[in-house]
């Protein structure tokens, strides 16, 4: 079985608005909002094992932190 990858962002303005949607949909108790996010080659390679090998910096924060951080770069 080979899995199909899709890309769902390719810049800063695509990844902020994917989480500002997610940020905006967790509104229950059993909320994610404070749980880390991977966003970068180790998350896909996590997912999808035959994506290339990460050779890059990645970024690990709570959805609020990324939102901020990508505001700031």
């Amino acid at each position: 079985m080979i899995n199909k990858s899709y890309i769902l962002a390719t810049d800063a303005n695509d990844v902020l608005y994917a989480l500002k949607i997610i940020n905006n949909d967790e509104k229950d108790s059993t909320s994610l909002i404070d749980h880390p996010v991977l966003i970068g080659s180790r998350a896909a390679k996590w997912h999808i094992p035959l994506f290339r090998d990460p050779n890059d910096w990645d970024l690990m924060a709570t959805i609020p932190q990324s939102i901020s951080f990508i505001n700031i770069i």
